[in-house]
């Protein structure tokens, strides 16, 4: 039985620039990379319908996930809940995990992180 990898990403608007339809340049190529390493290769475009996607992701049951979720309804500061969603599911998955994602969406937290490491950052 081959194992099920998911590729997630943001789902793509109605009137989409060409910034956004890259991300269906990366879906190809990796689906293309883990069909050669013998995985079964699912896609799930992911918006705020979040009830939808963790029913459709349990409904998958992917092996893994291989995010490449960025922005959800093209708003990047939602961009760490494709994560979350993954951490609570206790799905393995590719890319940053979530308290990274949460701070660099951020600004106020991630200042405050970086002066508790040391790290000199402009007052504000």
């Amino acid at each position: 039985m081959r194992k099920t990898a998911l590729i997630l990403y943001n789902k793509i608007s109605a009137h989409p620039k060409d910034d956004e339809l890259d991300i269906l340049d990366q879906v190809k190529l990796v689906s293309e990379a883990l069909k050669k390493l013998h995985y079964e290769v699912r896609e799930f475009q992911i918006d705020l319908n979040l009830k939808k996607a963790i029913t459709e992701i349990k409904k998958i049951d992917p092996y893994f996930i291989f995010n490449l979720a960025e922005t959800l309804n093209n708003q990047g500061e939602f961009a760490y809940i494709p994560a979350a969603i993954l951490n609570y599911l206790n799905i393995p998955y590719t890319g940053n995990p979530l308290i990274p994602l949460f701070l660099a969406a951020n600004k106020v937290l991630a200042k405050k992180e970086l002066v508790k490491i040391g790290v000199k950052t402009p007052q504000w």
